[in-house]
């Protein structure tokens, strides 16, 4: 009997081995002196003594899928760092979507850019009164967060870090920290002249408090609730992010003494905005400051703004008309693409250069006059865009227009033109969308090609002038000219359609 009770112990002791093995299936380290142990059941263990690697993103161009370098990627649900653990590392924990609990020790002091970043499940964590420095974007879409609490050790908080927390109403900060304070749940910097976050569960209205001078990166990025928005005159600088995804922002005014508007995303994605006014003294727009504002319909732009960087206000579908004042250097990548309801650019005589696809798929934009002191027009500056080009004949921006296969019309004339290159050179110039309304026309003696249709439906051309330049006229050149009767084409017109005078 003894002896079947022993052997019923020993396999129990071998059994629970076995289970204890098979739950044990992830082990490795994860920086000098740190290992980590992840069970089946998605507990991961961080243990050991110093500071965790840092990690990063690798990124799939095929599939779109990205992963970090992580070795437990996106499986824990429960996380327990070990006391001696000093540091969690950039991307530690980035989009574990499952992750509902985490325990940290007194000894971690830093926790890096994006440690936490996507953990969506996540409904709250309690952070160690040693902890000096919170990176950038660390808890950023924590979406179940409800309320964080900043112990009295935080002395730096990066741009971002709780931004688009959509369910975090309020963040309380230990009276003993010596940095930081709430007013209200809202985030501040001890003295009061930076707002550094304000949570996402605000909503309604908000009066910024008169002695904040900066608004931080990402403060209300995310607020979709807020539907007003006081800054007080004094504020000079708003960062990145700040009051991106505030789409039931419907009024803002941006104060006087505002200077800085460079940052990026700034007012992106605040579907509610229908006007703003950029104020005097501003230098440049940043790169998709009021992008994705879907109702914006118009915009004042100060002649001390210089240069308007990428995106500015790409996909603003119904921005109308924008004039850009004389003082504008530049227009950026694609920093009107897509605003479809866009039917008058203006232009300054101080431009210098137009980016590619600047106005790309602007498909109510039916002309543009490209000032002589443009240099440069970058590829399809205006792709799948109807405008008709003017610009003047030895403008070097012509010629890059022309070079991208738009046709373009020179102050004064009645003809659209392209250049033609050979490679680099300017070999001559195709002759394109001559007004109907002709009666005689001399065709200009740099002119090497007749292009498509280039008189059609001009009824009363009784008289054409080619000149010796011309080599080549191609298909329906003259389709409709009913009223030409004589025309003279010179020897050195080598290549001429069988269907030029096709109607």
């Amino acid at each position: 009997m003894k002896g079947k009770i022993g052997l019923l112990i020993l396999f129990a002791l071998l059994a629970f081995a076995l289970s204890t093995a098979r739950a044990d299936t992830q082990k490795g380290q994860c920086g000098d002196s740190l290992a980590y142990t992840l069970t089946d059941d998605g507990v991961l263990t961080i243990s050991g003594t110093g500071e965790m690697d840092d990690f990063r993103i690798l990124y799939n161009y095929e599939s779109g899928a990205e992963k970090t370098t992580a070795p437990w990627g996106e499986a824990p649900v429960r996380i327990v760092v070990e006391e001696g653990v000093e540091s969690l590392g950039n991307l530690a924990f980035y989009r574990c979507k499952n992750l509902v609990e985490v325990a940290l020790p007194e000894s971690l002091a830093r926790i890096g850019d994006y440690a936490f970043c996507g953990c969506e499940c996540l409904p709250g964590v309690a952070l160690p009164e040693n902890v000096a420095s919170l990176g950038d974007f660390a808890f950023r879409y924590c979406g179940s967060l409800t309320s964080i609490t900043i112990p009295k050790g935080v002395d730096e908080i990066g741009s971002c870090a709780f931004s688009d927390c959509g369910s975090l109403t309020g963040i309380d900060v230990s009276p003993e920290n010596e940095t930081y304070c709430s007013i209200g749940g809202v985030l501040f910097d001890i003295d009061r002249t930076e707002l550094v976050l304000c949570p996402c569960g605000v909503s309604g209205a908000y009066e910024i408090p008169a002695s904040v001078t900066r608004i931080g990166s990402g403060a209300f990025s995310g607020c979709a609730g807020l539907t007003g928005i006081a800054i007080p005159e004094g504020v000079t600088r708003i960062g990145h992010s700040a009051f991106y995804g505030c789409r039931g922002l419907t009024e803002l005014s941006i104060p006087k003494s505002v200077k800085d508007l460079g940052a990026i995303y700034t007012f992106a994605d605040c579907a509610g905005l229908k006007e703003i006014t950029i104020p005097e003294g501003v230098a440049g727009i940043g790169g998709y400051l009021f992008s994705g504002c879907v109702n914006l319909q118009s915009v004042t732009i100060p002649g001390t703004v210089a240069d308007i960087a990428g995106w500015a206000f790409a996909d603003c579908v119904s921005l109308a008309a924008v004039t850009l004042p004389e003082g504008v250097l530049s227009i950026g990548y694609e920093a009107f693409r897509n605003c479809v309801s866009l039917s008058n650019a203006a232009l300054p005589d101080s431009l210098v250069s137009i980016d590619g696809w600047a106005f790309a798929d602007c498909e109510s934009l039916l002309s543009v006059t490209v000032p002589d002191s443009v240099a440069k027009v970058g590829g399809f500056a205006f792709f799948c865009c109807p405008a008709k080009i003017y610009a003047s004949l030895d403008s070097e921006g012509a010629k890059a227009l022309s070079r991208q296969e738009y046709a373009f019309r020179a102050p004064g004339t009645n003809y659209d033109l392209i250049y033609l290159f050979d490679k680099k050179e300017v070999s001559g110039a195709e002759l394109r969308r001559v007004d109907q309304d002709v009666t005689s026309f001399t065709v200009p003696d740099f002119v090497t090609v007749i292009g498509e249709g280039a008189f059609s439906g001009c009824a009363q051309l009784a008289s054409v002038t080619i000149p010796k330049s011309v080599t080549t006229i191609c298909d329906r050149a003259f389709s409709g000219c009913e009223s030409l009767k004589d025309l003279t084409i010179p020897e050195t017109v080598r290549n001429v359609s069988d269907l030029a005078f096709a109607n």
